[in-house]
């Protein structure tokens, strides 16, 4: 996670940080849904790490969009929701993944498909814009 967040921090310096947001949520995206399709533990290892790696710099750079973005008067209390709510997303994630666990056959592949969505309503939002641009 701090090889992400200096990462992102950097790459954000570079390109600005509307580009390499939507780069880190693609990175994120993109290895959640390869971790889906892992063919042996190591690979799925490697797969985790790179979405970790996506993660940590979505956080960093999110947070220093919204401080550039927000009045300062406002800005602490937009960053302490964006903080809420995500972590308030592990405990639910956590507690969402316990129900496969109620059936015999246990399967990782479906709760990490959950996070290529991001991924998918990117692609799907860009299209008309992107099929514009091409006519």
């Amino acid at each position: 996670m701090f090889l992400g967040a200096v990462g992102g921090g950097w790459f954000a310096d570079r390109v600005g940080r509307k580009r390499s947001l939507i780069s880190a949520v693609a990175c994120y995206t993109l290895f959640s849904l390869l971790s889906a399709l892992a063919w042996d533990p190591i690979s799925l290892g490697v797969m985790r790490l790179l979405t970790g790696l996506g993660l940590a710099s979505m956080t960093i750079i999110a947070n220093t969009y919204i401080s550039e973005f927000f009045p300062a008067a406002s800005r602490g209390k937009y960053q302490a929701w964006t903080i809420m709510i995500g972590l308030i997303g592990i405990p639910a994630t956590a507690w969402v993944r316990t129900f496969p666990c109620a059936v015999k056959r246990v399967e990782l592949a479906p709760g990490l498909r959950v996070g290529g969505i991001g991924c998918s309503c990117s692609v799907l939002y860009r299209a008309p814009v992107r099929v514009a641009a091409l006519v």
